[in-house]
């Protein structure tokens, strides 16, 4: 085999990466994927350690950190607080008035 073979050779190893390349890239644009499409709702996987529970599981099964609970009480919710200084209403944990930003005296809260 002399030069030229070579370099036939190696141009077509070059155009089969080049079609295989373009290939693939086009699939993964339309998304196209050959792995099966993720299970919905039937694990969790923990922020510690990044191991997959079973969904019903309320600690880590690897490393034992528990999952966040989620909360299903209603909270009441509280009267706003009228600050005396603007008149703005503030959401009653407010320490300091949305509106003028001044402190809200204890006095206010009633």
């Amino acid at each position: 085999m002399d030069l030229f073979d070579y370099i036939g050779i190696i141009l077509g190893i070059i155009l089969v990466a080049l079609i295989l390349y373009a290939i693939i890239s086009s699939a993964v644009k339309k998304g196209v994927s050959s792995s099966k499409p993720p299970a919905e709702n039937t694990s969790k996987i923990c922020m510690r350690c990044g191991v997959k529970s079973p969904i019903q599981s309320e600690f880590c099964q690897n490393c034992g950190w528990q999952f966040p609970q989620k909360r299903t009480q209603k909270v009441e919710s509280l009267p706003n607080i009228i600050c005396k200084n603007c008149k703005a209403e503030n959401p009653s944990t407010s320490k300091y008035c949305i509106g003028c930003g001044k402190k809200i005296a204890p006095e206010e809260e009633a």
